[in-house]
């Protein structure tokens, strides 16, 4: 069976490692970066370490369940999350563009997750 949404959730999936191990790294070891950061924004440290984590997860589910029909559900809820946690970031920060630059890789995330759920029922 072809999975229609596979191409979305590899190449959301590879940024969302590659984004998310850069704010993992700075936010472990850049402690100036860090330190501007939260004077900006208000966010903290702890904050970006789960944010990161949460889509360094995501971006590995997507890339290794990017072929797999039967996986689409929890593709799909993870997709939700994120979108869910960026949507509240947005809110509760003071307003930010790289937060709403953001706000596309989970929407393609999810929309290859729902074009993988549409093949399972297609079948």
């Amino acid at each position: 069976m072809n999975a229609h949404g596979k191409k979305f959730l590899k190449i959301t999936g590879i940024l969302f490692i590659i984004f998310s191990g850069i704010a993992l790294l700075a936010a472990l070891f850049g402690n100036e970066i860090m330190a501007e950061v939260a004077e900006e924004t208000g966010v903290s440290r702890t904050f970006i370490i789960i944010e990161s984590l949460l889509m360094l997860a995501a971006g590995v589910m997507g890339v290794l369940y990017c072929e797999a029909i039967s996986k689409a559900n929890i593709l799909m809820g993870i997709g939700i999350a994120i979108l869910t946690w960026d949507i509240i970031s947005i809110i509760n920060m003071s307003f930010d563009w790289t937060a709403v630059i953001a706000l596309p890789l989970p929407i393609l995330y999810l929309i290859g997750a729902v074009k993988n759920k549409k093949s399972e029922v297609i079948k």
